[in-house]
């Protein structure tokens, strides 16, 4: 966001500049005032427009590079014909689960396995053991749990560090965004907690749940620890939960 509104009053300068140097060749000073109140307005949409083109053109190079890069692995995965082969896998594959895979690609920034599964695996480049930050070499076999899923890319998110999970109706609905602490004293009600969706259909039912009767029971899953039991109340944020307390009897 700060590059975009740098970009915006670098631009409204800029044309500010331009426009005053043109309209004053042309007409003098009024043209000049005019000529620099057009340049701003002009720069000010313009330039934010050309950085934010420039970033999705990077950022569709670098996609197709990798779908042509993993293709040889998992062909082509991200095609409308393997839309249900993707939504079935989601519910089959549960958040939670440990997997195994082969590295079959390293990019800039994240790396990719082969689980088996027909979808790539994906494990981000802050996603690293503590004592072992570097990715794991190429085609070597790596176990993982899954922590989420990219619709958009249609991608598999694992994860090697350790996470607290919400539970409902038995099934891992999301994963807590920050740092995993230890569990709150119950004088801490209420407090907040950001969540990350695992995009199943559970999901989407725990979501229509919150927005019909607007907080239900879930269970909070930190590591080492039991689940416990809690009430929890949407906001308007879709990564933003409140835990309200133990949970209530329906």
């Amino acid at each position: 966001m700060q590059l975009f509104i740098s970009s915006a009053l670098v631009g409204a300068f800029t044309g500010s500049g331009v426009g005053a140097a043109i309209g004053y060749e042309r007409a003098g000073i009024l043209g000049a005032l005019a000529g620099a109140a057009a340049g701003f307005g002009i720069g000010l949409v313009s330039f934010p427009l050309m950085v934010g083109g420039l970033f999705w053109a990077a950022f569709a190079k670098e996609r197709w590079s990798r779908r042509k890069k993993l293709r040889p692995h998992l062909g082509r995965y991200w095609t409308r014909d393997r839309t249900q082969a993707w939504r079935d896998l989601k519910e089959r594959l549960s958040a939670g689960t440990t997997v195994q895979g082969t590295v079959v690609l390293h990019d800039s920034v994240d790396c990719f396995l082969d689980i088996g599964a027909g979808f790539p695996a994906r494990i981000d480049s802050w996603d690293y053991v503590p004592d072992n930050p570097s990715h794991p070499p190429l085609h070597s076999r790596v176990e993982a749990t899954v922590s989420s899923f990219d619709d958009g890319d249609r991608q598999v998110v694992l994860t090697r560090t350790e996470k607290a999970w919400l539970i409902w109706d038995d099934v891992i609905v999301g994963y807590l965004l920050q740092a995993v602490p230890p569990p709150p004293p119950e004088e801490s009600y209420p407090h907040t907690i950001l969540c990350v969706a695992v995009t199943n259909q559970t999901h989407a039912r725990f979501r229509r749940t919150l927005a019909r009767e607007g907080r239900t029971n879930c269970q909070l899953l930190h590591p080492g620890d039991q689940a416990r039991q809690v009430c929890i109340e949407g906001t308007k944020d879709p990564l933003v939960l409140i835990v309200q307390g133990p949970a209530t009897p329906r």
